[in-house]
């Protein structure tokens, strides 16, 4: 701002507002149902009433595994200062002898954050792997001939991870402050 050129005994008065402010509303539910039955088996063979000769059941293993990760409610948002630039300029200059100049300069910046998230998540996870169960009997060998039944390991695993409701607010500020590496995908318009 100059305030300048004006004559003798002139008065001048110069007010000058420079605000900026920003408001920022988040808001997130998430209702998350995993619901997984995972099932393997193996064995329940049968060998028998065999005459002369070797009979045998040999099964292999049952494996199953699961694996859950939910991620729901991030949450960033990055409000830099807008157009409030800091300070404000003002010279008073060449203006005429007993001249009155007064200048009052107020600035300010607001930022308000508000994020807010609900999160319900349920996670069933009911893994179930059998092996076995196998016989043979009532059979006859002739000799070296032999029965046999053997079945392999029955294995399960389950790992579920669940991550929820996080929140970052600032300047400069991204998801990626969270620890989750978020990359955004514009044809579906969500976060990956």
């Amino acid at each position: 701002m100059n305030v300048s050129g004006n004559g003798a005994f002139s008065n001048n008065a110069t007010q000058v507002n420079n605000q900026s402010s920003s408001t920022v509303n988040q808001n997130n539910s998430a209702n998350v149902i995993n619901t997984i039955n995972s099932n393997a088996s193996s064995g329940n063979n049968s060998a028998g009433f065999n005459t002369g000769g070797s009979s045998g059941i040999n099964t292999g293993s049952a494996n199953t595994s699961a694996n859950v990760s939910n991620d729901v409610n991030f949450n960033a948002a990055d409000i830099s200062s807008g157009n409030f630039t800091g300070a404000t300029n003002v010279t008073i200059s060449g203006n005429g002898a007993d001249s009155l100049n007064r200048v009052h300069a107020d600035g300010s910046n607001n930022n308000w954050f508000s994020q807010n998230n609900n999160a319900d998540l349920h996670n069933d996870v009911n893994n179930n792997a059998s092996s076995g169960n196998n016989t043979s009997r009532f059979g006859t060998g002739n000799g070296g001939n032999s029965m046999f039944a053997s079945a392999g390991s029955a294995n399960t695993g389950a790992s579920v991870t669940n991550a929820a409701n996080a929140n970052v607010a600032g300047q400069g500020v991204s998801l990626n402050d969270l620890g989750v590496n978020f990359v955004f995908d514009p044809s579906s318009g969500l976060f990956n």
